[in-house]
């Protein structure tokens, strides 16, 4: 999950925080939260809204230079706006579906901008699905999955 540090009054992005990161610490954001001029903020927030994940997408993009896509996961799905990375090349991946993963190469291609379409150094394509977080491999079946994993469902 992204978490971002925002100044409050211009809404412009200071520091993209991941919970997967290894200097990840919960006392560093309680922290932030209490200052006056600062604030973290991630999907979780009241007034979450798609203007403002393009927004935050937006600013968090200028700041790293890393592509980040707002998402709408949705009505009937929570959350519903979230920001997330978009792949890049370079990144290792994977493909998996109900538990079973199989390493697909690196990343050798992307779309600018909005990410649509995924290559593969394995010669595999994945598509965004919509507004979502997901892309899905040619066929519809497999996602995928940014890092090499190899690991199959054990309830088979």
């Amino acid at each position: 999950m992204l978490f971002f540090e925002i100044i409050k009054s211009s809404r412009r992005v200071t520091k993209v925080i991941s919970n997967a990161d290894a200097d990840f610490d919960w006392h560093e954001m309680h922290r932030i939260a209490g200052t006056k001029n600062r604030e973290i903020i991630s999907w979780s927030d009241p007034g979450w809204t798609m203007t403002m994940a393009h927004e935050i997408a937006r600013s968090a993009t200028t700041l790293t230079g890393d592509v980040h896509l707002a998402v709408n996961n949705g009505p009937q799905h929570h959350p519903r706006f979230d920001v997330c990375r978009a792949p890049k090349v370079g990144d290792k991946c994977s493909y998996g579906f109900n538990g079973d993963y199989y390493p697909c190469g690196e990343i050798t291609y992307v779309t600018n901008g909005s990410a649509f379409l995924v290559r593969t150094s394995d010669g595999c394509e994945f598509r965004r699905v919509k507004q979502t977080m997901q892309w899905k491999r040619t066929g519809g079946t497999w996602s995928l999955v940014i890092g090499h994993v190899d690991r199959r469902n054990p309830h088979v």
